[in-house]
């Protein structure tokens, strides 16, 4: 539904090539990474995210990053085997014939100036959106990386927590970081008020309400609250509540807070190079 309007800026037939590779790589390569250890896990899903991101995320603000990405990142923390994957590569191989058939459709009419060759050569480390999209490709698989070593389940949700407040501006940055925790923190709050008053019979639904606020919310804050029914509703079952609380949340701060130091340091490390050039 996504791609009904979103494009990838550049002709359609090398758009839709890349989408159809984008769902190959988010099939096998979460699969893959699960099978490693978090270092080289944390390798492939660089090289997997570099491809996401540089080719399928070129402009910033049309998000494609929060559907590629958190595609990603949700099939690599789902991961499933044996006749659960078999079912998965045949849905995702209808997903892309779908997605690839109602992109095309909508975009084949459109004239675009650039092509792939053009994306590579807009590849300059002095821009902020080159270094936006390094920081996206390296800090994700980095918190997946520390997380694992750190043993904490659930690490992908640190890992979207680092790439929802990744943005190609400091100030953005700082207001995703705050608006991502207090949100948390009231998502928690309400979720585990939900929990103590509804029928456990109904606890499932909980999930299906975030996903509608979700879908009304226009403000990230409200995004970050309504996102976390959803997820606590699925870890409760395994954690329990207090474990799933306490998961949510500090897998949720570590990620913000890692993701803007790493955009911090990044960033300087930049502004000096560039001095010292």
């Amino acid at each position: 539904m996504v791609f009904r309007n979103a494009d990838l800026g550049i002709h359609t037939g090398q758009s839709t090539m890349l989408l159809a590779l984008f769902f190959v790589i988010m099939t096998v390569c979460p699969h893959l990474a699960n099978q490693f250890s978090p270092v080289l896990g944390m390798l492939l899903n660089i090289a997997a995210l570099a491809v996401l991101i540089l080719f399928g995320c070129h402009n910033p603000f049309m998000f494609n990053q929060s559907t590629l990405v958190l595609g990603y990142l949700l099939l690599y923390g789902y991961d499933v085997t044996g006749k659960s994957y078999q079912m998965r590569l045949v849905g995702m191989a209808f997903g892309a014939a779908l997605t690839c058939f109602v992109f095309y459709r909508n975009h084949k009419n459109r004239t675009y100036k650039r092509n792939l060759k053009d994306l590579i050569q807009e590849f300059d480390i002095t821009s902020s959106r080159t270094k936006w999209q390094i920081c996206q490709i390296l800090c994700v698989p980095i918190v997946l990386c520390i997380a694992e070593l750190c043993n904490m389940p659930r690490a992908m949700w640190a890992g979207i927590a680092a790439m929802s407040t990744i943005l190609p501006f400091m100030e953005d940055m700082h207001y995703r970081v705050r608006k991502r925790i207090v949100g948390n923190i009231a998502g928690v709050i309400c979720f585990t008020v939900l929990y103590f008053l509804l029928p456990s019979s109904i606890y499932a639904y909980i999930g299906i309400l975030g996903g509608i606020g979700v879908g009304f919310s226009a403000q990230y804050g409200w995004q970050a609250v309504f996102n976390t029914f959803g997820a606590l509703a699925i870890a409760a079952e395994t954690y329990g509540l207090q474990g799933a609380v306490s998961l949510r949340v500090i897998q949720n701060v570590f990620g913000v807070v890692f993701a803007l130091a790493f955009c911090v340091i990044f960033y300087w490390f930049m502004s000096k190079k560039r001095k010292v050039m």
